[in-house]
């Protein structure tokens, strides 16, 4: 490698400091290189740091792809406000945002995911940073849970919902509507008033 790329290696570590690890080497135009791609050597899983938060992650057979980087400020965010809160994570993938409100000190945390695979990478993200014994993690269907608990509003006062994409294409886009509408709508039935829902994201364009 030459030096004009070590530079620019050297130059996003010194940026990036602890996240640099969650990071491509060389990511084309970003960093002057067109078309140039340069990923860390590895074998499909990762050990990366984000908000001083550690994952172990998996962007070859993950349920995922990868980790979603563009969620960092989300993720502190909902760090900003959960301490002190009973907290549920809904669609946890990595566990990213549930293990951000443990470690900012929130009372309570829940992870709901519907894949084994990815509890079981969630748990492993809560052993590494030693906040197992503050989240709950339950493998269930989201849309099932969150419908148990709208029959008692208040279990919770900051809820999560980070889902994947409903839409696959645009002859699905309507019942992706109303699927986002609909765990929106069962989340804010639970939440008692006064209560935090963030939406991470919506996948509809």
């Amino acid at each position: 490698m030459g030096a004009t790329h070590c530079y620019a290696i050297d130059y996003r570590r010194a940026v990036m400091g602890a996240d640099f690890g969650a990071c491509r080497l060389i990511f084309g135009e970003a960093d002057g290189f067109p078309g140039l791609t340069v990923p860390p050597e590895d074998d499909g899983r990762l050990i990366i740091t984000e908000n001083d938060i550690r994952y172990e992650i998996d962007y070859k057979t993950g349920q995922k792809t990868g980790f979603y980087l563009d969620q960092k400020y989300n993720r502190a965010s909902v760090a900003c406000i959960a301490k002190g809160r009973r907290v549920l994570d809904c669609f946890t993938h990595t566990g990213a945002f549930a293990l951000n409100a443990a470690a900012a000190g929130a009372v309570s945390v829940t992870a709901v995911d519907i894949s084994e695979d990815a509890i079981a990478l969630a748990r492993k993200n809560a052993e590494l940073n030693g906040l197992s014994n503050k989240i709950n993690f339950v493998r269930a269907d989201v849309f099932d849970y969150l419908t148990e608990l709208a029959k008692s509003r208040g279990a919770y006062d900051l809820i999560i919902l980070d889902p994947p994409a409903f839409a696959k294409s645009s002859s699905t886009a309507k019942n992706a509507q109303r699927g986002y509408r609909e765990i929106n709508r069962l989340a804010m039935k639970i939440l008692p008033r006064g209560g935090f829902l963030r939406h991470a994201r919506a996948h509809i364009s």
